[in-house]
């Protein structure tokens, strides 16, 4: 079931994923750095804005729907959509009130485009979350396909029209409504308001509250430092940093937010419906599954990432990106592991406020150190911060996770994907210097046929064993 459903959320956010790649490929020339450093601070923005105000709702929904599934699901259902509303009409008229007392119009147009970008994208996760958690990764796939293609193109001719940044930001808002209809027709039309209640809106706040000011303080680690470029430094050096940082952040992270997507459900599951026991069996499974994704993908981008910012980046972006890509990859490492495995300890044991505070305490650090080091060295501070706030975080989420739900550590496939990954980097090491699409795709080729020869060398997750019954069966077959 695991590897079933993580094969499935591969594609479901790998498609997406690769589009997205090349979205970053075509506005890096299409814009330029202070034009693309625009775009990525209204993102950025936005982003805090929905992880601030709609967050809990989308973690509520993920944690109580298994509960919910065969009693009180359109009491839940109702109770979450009604949230949704208030809030949206709330955030709506504080945004024009602050649109009529503001002096200059290009400020009133991005509040607004702001606004409307917030709304669409907090309804389209919410959609996305409900899919996922009732285990339907077809259907969340074909939404993230959708927002992915019609974001780009839309994007890409509004861009090619002069419109610059808001031209992605609109395209950006018609692909993430698009998708949303048919989910609205198959899952929102029967709802019934009447069946409003108030405990679980208090239950999903006592759960989901402290689970946004951890996001929140998540985003500070992982967005405040291009905020911080703007104003310390200049746009261009917050748009030249996106470039690289979102190339080997977005890689590594939709690598294994995809085994998340397949893995968290299940151990949740396991949790609800069969005990402890059965979950600790499923958590053991989906970590090594993890760190079996993340760690050759972190090495892979290290070694090649001259090769892949000299593909995928427009000129004027690529210089810096080959130099920080390495970094952004080691940060994203430790932020995946304490995100997607460790961190969980705290939403299977219900006391999220621990999670809370390690997030707390990466965000202090951050702060702390792009103060100090991006006026020191620029770029590269934020980079070195980044690293360090993540690596914390990652230290604490053991430290008192560990107390709270036990995380069971795979340790001697932990050492035999180690074995594999060292063994497909040595091969690579002497390809670094290869330079060009065609040489990119060799690369990539070449890690994943050693790093996959390793793996069943070493029988990691028993997977000799699984390889030669598929075998047999086909055998059979034919």
């Amino acid at each position: 079931m695991l590897i079933k459903n993580t094969l499935l959320y591969l594609v479901a956010r790998g498609v997406p994923g690769i589009i997205n790649f090349l979205a970053i490929a075509i506005y890096t020339r299409l814009l330029s750095p202070e034009e693309f450093g625009k775009y990525t601070l209204v993102i950025a923005w936005v982003s805090l804005c929905n992880v601030v105000l709609f967050q809990w709702l989308r973690q509520g929904l993920f944690r109580f729907l298994p509960a919910h599934l065969n009693k009180n699901r359109p009491s839940l259902l109702t109770t979450i959509l009604t949230a949704f509303i208030g809030l949206s009409l709330f955030v709506g008229i504080i945004n024009f009130i602050l649109i009529i007392f503001l002096p200059e119009n290009g400020l009133r147009i991005l509040l607004a485009v702001g606004f409307i970008l917030l709304i669409s994208e907090a309804w389209h996760e919410l959609n996305l979350t409900f899919l996922s958690t009732k285990l339907e990764p077809l259907r969340y796939g074909i939404m993230s396909l959708s927002k992915a293609v019609i974001a780009l193109l839309v994007g890409w001719y509004l861009a090619s029209k002069g419109y610059g940044a808001f031209g992605l930001l609109y395209g950006l808002i018609i692909g993430l409504l698009i998708p949303t209809i048919n989910n609205i027709y198959r899952e929102w039309r029967k709802i019934n308001f009447t069946f409003f209640d108030r405990s679980i809106i208090q239950n999903i706040l006592s759960y989901g509250l402290p689970l946004t000011a951890t996001f929140a303080l998540n985003f500070i680690v992982s967005s405040s430092d291009r905020i911080m470029l703007g104003w310390l430094v200049s746009t261009e050096a917050a748009g030249l940093y996106a470039a690289g940082y979102d190339l080997a952040n977005q890689t590594l992270v939709m690598l294994m937010m995809v085994v998340n997507l397949a893995a968290y459900p299940l151990a949740l599951w396991s949790l609800e419906q069969k005990g402890y026991n059965v979950a600790q069996i499923q958590l053991k499974k989906n970590g090594i599954l993890l760190l079996a994704v993340a760690m050759p993908a972190a090495a892979g981008l290290v070694i090649l990432a001259p090769n892949i910012a000299g593909v995928m980046l427009g000129e004027s972006f690529r210089k810096t990106a080959a130099e920080i890509i390495p970094l952004i990859s080691l940060g994203a490492l430790c932020m995946g592991l304490k995100a997607y495995y460790f961190d969980l300890c705290f939403q299977l044991g219900r006391r999220t406020q621990g999670q809370m505070f390690v997030s707390l305490a990466s965000a202090i650090l951050n702060l702390i150190l792009n103060l100090w080091w991006i006026p020191l060295i620029g770029i590269y501070g934020a980079a070195y911060a980044t690293i360090c706030s993540y690596l914390l975080g990652l230290i604490l989420s053991i430290k008192i996770g560990r107390k709270i739900f036990y995380m069971p550590f795979p340790g001697t496939d932990v050492f035999k994907l180690f074995l594999a990954t060292a063994g497909m980097s040595i091969v690579l090491w002497p390809m670094a210097d290869w330079r060009g699409t065609g040489a990119l795709i060799a690369q990539i080729l070449a890690g994943v046929i050693i790093y996959g020869l390793l793996f069943l060398i070493t029988n990691v997750m028993d997977s000799r064993k699984r390889v030669l019954k598929a075998i047999k069966i086909a055998n059979r077959l034919n």
